[in-house]
């Protein structure tokens, strides 16, 4: 009888942790690393695929966006440049109207000409499709009028965390 309990007992905590978990979370990471490999290639026709289509309609369009890209790239401090992508566990999915939405924490690191630069932001993934496609924006710009305007129907019951500021990690 004892041996019974301690082989059940493993395997109940292995359902309850398994339940706790978002059940999309693999997918979620999977296309997370899809969008930061084209960020660290600069592919930004990828990178557009997986940004949310109501941000690249509001921006002009695909073809738009493509162009406004290329522009800044010409622009940018040369500075800078995107070392590192990772990304925390994607945290509990909010149903949002006919959408799903949840937060995924992602650090970066960054070459600066003072050193290595790290941030952690978090990136709001949105599927339209439940769960089969995600999408993500940057929340680091979010206000309330921003949010009504991108997400008419936006589960308040989110939390979005507070950005870190960036620091300075090495040389």
């Amino acid at each position: 009888m004892i041996k019974k309990v301690y082989t059940i007992i493993p395997f109940l905590i292995f359902c309850n942790f398994s339940f706790g978990q978002n059940q999309f979370s693999e997918k979620i990471i999977s296309e997370c690393k899809i969008m930061a490999d084209a960020m660290l290639k600069k592919n930004y026709s990828t990178i557009i695929d997986y940004t949310y289509p109501k941000i690249v309609e509001m921006a002009g369009g695909k073809a738009a966006l493509l162009k406004a890209s290329g522009q800044a790239l010409n622009n940018t401090d040369s500075g800078f440049e995107l070392d590192k992508i990772t990304f925390g566990e994607p945290q509990k999915i909010y149903v949002a109207g006919k959408e799903l939405h949840c937060i995924v924490p992602e650090t970066l690191i960054v070459n600066t000409n003072k050193g290595k630069m790290q941030a952690t932001y978090s990136l709001l993934a949105i599927s339209r499709d439940n769960g089969n496609k995600w999408y993500f924006i940057e929340t680091h710009n979010f206000t309330p009028e921003k949010i009504k305007k991108i997400f008419p129907n936006f589960n308040y019951n989110i939390v979005i965390p507070e950005n870190t500021k960036p620091k300075i990690i090495g040389e």
